[in-house]
């Protein structure tokens, strides 16, 4: 009944008065329904051809006389009509029904009337010149539905009532949205609500309390107010919407509000400035572009020009000065590093802990101190290595090798070849990423922890065979402790290079260096083998062939370099003899399966070339690398499983075709069939496949001692009742390397291991072949097992025995002191009144080296670090405002003050070192480590640094870098310089 009634109704409302203007239109009382009250629920439809461009939809409910009236943000106008929806749809709130718009706080103007542009630019429409602030439901409809109006450009200078809906996906940066040019503003708050928006964005719901987890639908509304210092009539405010994953809406409401009557005060001091500048903020596109440039002046003038320079649009879009550029950048700088030194150690703890609860953890160790170190490996790698490292039949060798440039750290990788597959290229067996060592310093207790940690995970590990690294000893000191069966084989490429650096620093020729070369290494090239000294099947073969080419090396020499004291050969006998004996010739290399084939480090250098290729050759953090390395060993794990279906670079070996299975078979099995049939592949025993050779005729040098000096005791004519026991103490002090070291900053004397004292004996060397100990034996016969040990190390035996042929003196009362108190005659506990005033800067070497002395110094105690090298503790300097004079090296001028040198020369190389000096006679050296000044040569540093050679690393730090030139850079290519 009432429905005829209504329609009755709007028969009688004629399509003109309702297009002649829609103040006339007005809605039927509530009396006129009241016959249709206590009825049941029906929607009502109303419908217009002009004023309204929609259908409105009313529903009565027979609970309460109230109309619910559903509309989009188009059918909002200024009209009454619009204005009693508004009303009604107000009186709706309490029958609990939640609609996203009734009516906007803020009316539009109407689609007849032309949109208005901020200074007449079209890329900013005015949305509304209304000085409200939008409700919650409000401006989440307006983000979500509004198409145009859309301002493409931020209004910077906008200093009146308006708003504007911007699309900050025009924008070069969507945190543009927040620059001005008003001044200095106060944030005075930011209120953030969430609202819950149906799938068709019609129904929003704003939620009462915030939601412990965000869920699709749920999205937050963030509000940003802002006022004017000095002037709070002058407003800002800021309404973004961001989902339930964070990411914002490209649309943001930008309001500004000004209700004073005079014009905005002109933009004020920022609080900071100490110019009293007016303050603009420059827009976030503007400042990253600057990041990326070196130098502040060259970043300004680039942002400068960029955005038009003198006819730039606004300016925010320009830097304010250039030093607004240099405060950018040292900020930057501060927070990487802090970033690096706090976050890198915290977000690796935080991942090993997460990963101890899964089935197959990576990181598995970390050690903060002393060193920050970590061990990363899984559960696969290491019973693969147990498989193809322990077995005697068939041992793959632990190759370990550091890399360098991967981050702030050092990364020391464990490989092994995979001895149930062959690479399809090349048929060998592939190389796969072991255990893997993330550390500060190259010292054997770094590497020791990295064999412990495995070990510790895997007992069996004990067991390994082989370990193959490149010369430096430090890798094997420390991990055989934890691998005692193990036997190390050295690297023929770095031996190589190092022999043939020394040939080159003797001055020998290219042709004369290979021909000595192909002594040693033999050549094997196809059809053509020549055995060489490295192939002797024995200790004592390969010393009769090296005192054999002792003739042919000196004559050699003696041509090639018009000298008459041949050095090479004692340099080999020395240095490089007992190094072959022990990890390259030929029995070693037979039981490590290798058979005549040479040993080279070059799988770890392809697995250290992926490592930088995955992570683009750039530094990474600490937990970014451990990611990107796991992926790199679950990439190789894959590799190995496509093996089984014949795809992939790997192949089966003949020995385990039976685990092979056709690609179509493969992909019909279930997922529990496929992972029982890769068990049973992982876990199959290893079958060897080449003839293995004993392992007795392995060469067992690596274990026995120094039988004998260079020159045989018989031959010296020494009687045997005094001196033979003083000849076996130096062979065994020879045993170890590191019982004789280098005194610090001398070249002339020698610091060695003291049986009977906690203290090394202080051993001079001397021009006429003296060599002098403090040791009582010494007193007693001018010999002992320390002098000779040194001469021996040092190469000057001969010479020495000469020289004591010619002064030797047996001492009847030093002989009868020996091992007596010092002084008999003082109480025992007795000590010396000492002076009042003690030195406190310089000390005397008298018998002995205090204990407060290092042979060693720390680079960490210096202002230049070298994270790559613990030993790499060199740096350039420049001479410009510096007072240098002297080179430490060569004691010659490096250049008179004020006058500095044409490039190269007006750089040095830099080292804190004891520095030694003579007062009255005595030899002395400074308490502390202080700059000493080399010129740009090498035979300068090594006249105080034996060890210093073309590999050794020399810091360029960035404020000598920038001075550098390509004068500079060209003469500095004969030393390891790391910019």
């Amino acid at each position: 009944m009432w429905e005829e009634n209504f329609r009755q109704f709007l028969k009688n409302r004629s399509d003109s008065e309702l297009s002649d203007s829609s103040s006339n239109i007005s809605l039927p009382s509530l009396e006129e329904f009241s016959t249709c009250a206590n009825d049941e629920d029906a929607p009502i439809s109303i419908s217009s051809t002009d004023s309204f461009k929609e259908t409105k939809s009313f529903h009565l409910s027979s609970q309460d006389d109230s109309i619910v009236i559903l509309s989009s943000p188009e059918s909002v106008s200024n009209s009454p009509t619009s204005k009693a929806y508004q009303d009604l749809s107000d009186s709706s709130s309490s029958s609990g029904h939640d609609f996203d718009q009734r009516s906007f706080g803020h009316q539009t103007k109407s689609s007849d009337q032309p949109l208005e542009y901020f200074e007449d630019n079209k890329h900013m429409p005015i949305y509304s010149s209304s000085d409200k602030g939008f409700s919650v439901k409000d401006a989440v409809s307006i983000i979500i539905n509004t198409k145009d109006k859309l301002a493409s450009k931020v209004p910077f200078s906008c200093k009146e009532t308006k708003i504007f809906v911007v699309d900050t996906s025009k924008l070069e940066h969507i945190d543009d949205i927040r620059s001005h040019e008003l001044g200095a503003m106060k944030n005075e708050r930011v209120q953030r609500d969430y609202v819950s928006v149906a799938e068709d964005e019609k129904v929003i719901k704003v939620l009462k309390k915030n939601p412990n987890v965000m869920r699709k639908g749920i999205y937050m509304l963030k509000r940003s107010y802002y006022s004017l210092k000095g002037d709070t009539s002058f407003k800002r405010r800021i309404y973004e919407l961001s989902d339930w994953k964070g990411d914002q809406h490209k649309v943001v409401i930008l309001q500004f509000v000004f209700h004073g009557n005079a014009p905005p005060p002109k933009p004020r001091p920022h609080g900071n400035s100490k110019s009293g500048g007016m303050y603009v903020r420059t827009t976030k596109s503007t400042l990253e572009k600057v990041k990326e440039k070196l130098k502040p002046k060259d970043a300004f003038e680039d942002a400068f020009e960029s955005v038009g320079g003198m006819e730039a649009e606004s300016m925010c879009s320009i830097p304010r000065n250039v030093k607004q550029i240099y405060n950018m950048k040292q900020s930057k700088s501060k927070q990487e590093i802090g970033s690096k030194e706090k976050d890198d150690l915290f977000s690796i703890i935080q991942q090993c802990k997460s990963e101890q609860s899964l089935t197959n953890p990576f990181i598995r160790s970390i050690q903060a101190a002393p060193e920050p170190m970590c061990v990363c490996v899984t559960d696969r790698q290491l019973s693969e290595m147990q498989k193809f490292l322990t077995n005697p039949s068939e041992a793959s060798i632990l190759g370990i090798d550091p890399t360098f440039n991967l981050g702030q750290f050092l990364v020391t990788v464990g490989t092994y070849k995979h001895l149930q597959l062959r690479h399809r290229r090349t048929g060998n067996s592939p190389t796969m990423i072991g255990p893997v060592l993330i550390h500060q310093q190259k010292l054997p207790m770094s590497y020791s922890y990295l064999a412990s940690t495995c070990t510790s995970l895997r007992p069996s590990l004990k067991e390994i065979l082989f370990i193959g690294t490149d010369d430096e000893k430090a890798i094997f000191n420390g991990v055989k402790t934890f691998f005692p069966h193990s036997l190390n084989i050295q690297c023929f490429r770095h031996m190589r290079n190092n022999i043939s650096r020394k040939l080159q620093g003797l001055g020998v020729s290219e042709t004369a260096a290979g021909e000595y070369l192909r002594d040693i290494f033999g050549v094997k090239r196809n059809s053509e083998v020549e055995y060489g000294l490295v192939d002797a099947t024995s200790d004592s073969e390969f010393d009769t062939e090296l005192k054999n080419y002792e003739i042919i090396w000196n004559e050699r020499e003696i041509e090639d370099r018009k000298t008459n004291d041949p050095l090479f050969h004692k340099w080999f006998l020395k240095e490089k003899a007992d190094t072959f004996k022990k990890h390259l010739l030929l029995p070693l290399r037979i039981s490590a399966g290798l058979g005549f084939a040479e040993y080279t480090t070059n799988a770890n250098e392809s697995i250290n070339k992926k490592l930088k290729e995955k992570v683009d050759y750039k530094e990474s953090q600490l937990g970014e690398f451990c990611s990107k390395l796991f992926s790199l060993v679950d990439s190789q794990n894959k590799d190995v499983e496509k093996s089984l279906i014949g795809v992939g670079p790997y192949e089966l070996r003949p020995e385990y075709k039976q685990f092979e299975i056709c690609q179509t078979d493969w992909f019909k099995l279930s997922n529990s069939t496929r992972q029982s049939h890769l068990k049973n592949f992982l876990k199959a025993p290893l079958k060897p496949s080449r003839q293995r050779f004993d392992n007795e005729g392995a060469s067992t040098s690596s274990t026995n001692k120094c039988q004998s000096l260079s020159i045989n005791f018989e031959e010296t004519g020494l009687s045997e009742n005094v001196y033979k026991h003083v000849w076996e103490k130096a062979v065994e002090i020879l045993d170890k390397d590191s019982n004789i070291v280098h005194a610090p900053g001398e070249n002339t004397a020698m610091l060695v291991v003291s049986k009977s004292k906690k203290m090394p004996h202080y051993v001079e060397i001397f021009k006429s072949g003296k060599i002098e100990c403090p040791c009582d034996g010494y007193k007693a016969k001018q010999m002992c097992s320390h002098a000779l040990a040194v001469a021996e190390k040092r190469g000057v035996l001969e010479n020495y025995l000469c020289w004591y042929e010619k002064c030797r003196g047996l001492s009847i009362s030093a002989i009868c002191r020996e091992k007596m108190p010092q002084k008999p005659q003082q109480k025992p506990g007795h000590k010396d009144r000492s002076s009042k005033r003690k030195s406190t800067t310089r000390f005397e070497y008298d018998d002995a080296l205090p204990t407060k002395r290092r042979s060693r110094y720390n680079p960490t105690e210096s202002n230049v670090t070298a994270a790559d090298d613990i030993e790499s503790n060199y740096f350039l300097k420049s001479l410009n405002g510096t007072k240098i004079r002297v080179c430490y090296g060569c004691s010659k001028a490096i250049r008179i003050p004020p006058h500095v040198p044409a490039p190269p020369y007006d750089v040095v190389i830099c080292r804190k070192e004891y520095r030694a000096y003579s007062l009255d006679g005595i030899s002395k050296l400074t308490l502390t480590p202080q700059n000493v000044h080399y010129h740009l040569r090498k035979a300068c540093l090594t006249m105080k640094n034996p060890e210093f050679d073309e590999d050794t690393l020399i810091i360029c730090t960035p404020d000598v870098g920038q001075q550098l030139t390509d004068v500079h850079k060209n003469y500095l290519k004969c030393f390891n310089v790391k910019y």
